[in-house]
């Protein structure tokens, strides 16, 4: 697990360009000039095939994801010391109905809606199958997560 700073760097006068900086690279700051801290996590694929024997797809991909953010929370102190998680895809194998009840009840045990975290959400392929698109607005709504103009939006 890294954790990064995104700090905007002058590289061309003109310019500001914003680089990730990992966390174990830097001395870190004091915690008054910290303006924003998140956590970024990614491909879960609930609904895949386990890759552990004797386990089922949501066993294995809800223990990946459970770990993930047990990591990051211990890394950053604690869930409520982060502003936002941003949870990129693929969340989701196939988008189906049962991938994302599966994903959302092991969100919800670990940061609830009513966290002081904002999660947010970024679709990848795998969970923007064609005619199943809804579901990600469906199951994510606890979250504050819905569409406009074809654009989704976290509230």
């Amino acid at each position: 697990m890294i954790m990064l700073s995104m700090k905007f760097v002058r590289t061309i006068p003109g310019y500001n360009h914003l680089w990730a900086v990992k966390e174990e690279e830097k001395e870190p700051e004091p915690e008054d000039n910290v303006a924003l801290r998140f956590g970024v996590i990614s491909d879960f694929q609930y609904g895949r095939a386990s890759q552990i024997s004797g386990k089922t797809s949501y066993e294995y991909c809800g223990e990946k994801f459970k770990r993930a953010v047990t990591q990051l929370k211990a890394k950053a102190g604690g869930i409520s010391k982060l502003d936002a998680l941003l949870i990129v895809g693929d969340i989701t194998h196939n988008s189906t109905a049962e991938e994302w009840k599966a994903f959302v009840a092991d969100l919800k045990e670990v940061v609830p809606p009513t966290a002081h975290t904002k999660v947010m959400f970024l679709r990848g392929n795998h969970d923007a199958k064609p005619n199943l698109q809804q579901n990600f607005i469906t199951y994510l709504a606890d979250y504050g997560v819905t569409q406009s103009n074809n654009i989704y939006d976290v509230n």
